[in-house]
């Protein structure tokens, strides 16, 4: 992870011992990201927009010591039968003034390669050096928290 002027950046490569479709049918359906994290208390798709892309609506929930925020988020989704998922913020409806994430889905003999690549800028603030360090690292773990639970509900 990366972070520039407020900007953070995010790769993530792993490899699941899952199906891919099943790992794909998973990401595609926001009803199912509360599975994946709990600090996602609520997701849900919430209308259609223009270019074959559905609104969705994510509300996630985490604590930092005695602090707890709550940070809500509005994107269009996009899905695609190559494997690709695309979600991009709708600002005026989050709290994010950018965001931007791509999953890539692929099989790889028995196993399912996920390459995650996201940006996002918050609208909240982060304390300087320590707020961007705990974000960094609550981001790591959501994402190690995700694969875990993506590879028990997939099942092989």
């Amino acid at each position: 992870m990366h972070e520039h002027q407020g900007r953070y950046s995010v790769f993530f490569d792993a490899l699941l011992d899952a199906p891919h479709e099943s790992i794909y049918a998973i990401i595609a359906d926001p009803a199912r990201w509360p599975q994946l994290s709990k600090i996602v208390t609520a997701s849900e798709v919430v209308g259609e927009l223009p270019g074959d892309r559905r609104k969705v609506s994510v509300t996630f929930q985490d604590c930092i010591l005695i602090f707890c925020q709550t940070i809500h988020k509005h994107e269009a989704l996009r899905t695609s039968p190559n494997g690709n998922i695309n979600t991009l913020a709708i600002p005026e409806q989050s709290d994010f003034s950018y965001a931007h994430e791509h999953w890539q889905i692929s099989a790889e003999d028995q196993h399912t390669r996920i390459l995650y690549r996201a940006e996002m800028t918050p609208s909240f603030y982060v304390p300087p050096l320590v707020g961007a360090y705990i974000l960094k690292a609550k981001i790591r773990s959501l994402l190690l928290q995700v694969t875990a639970n993506l590879e028990t509900l997939a099942g092989p």
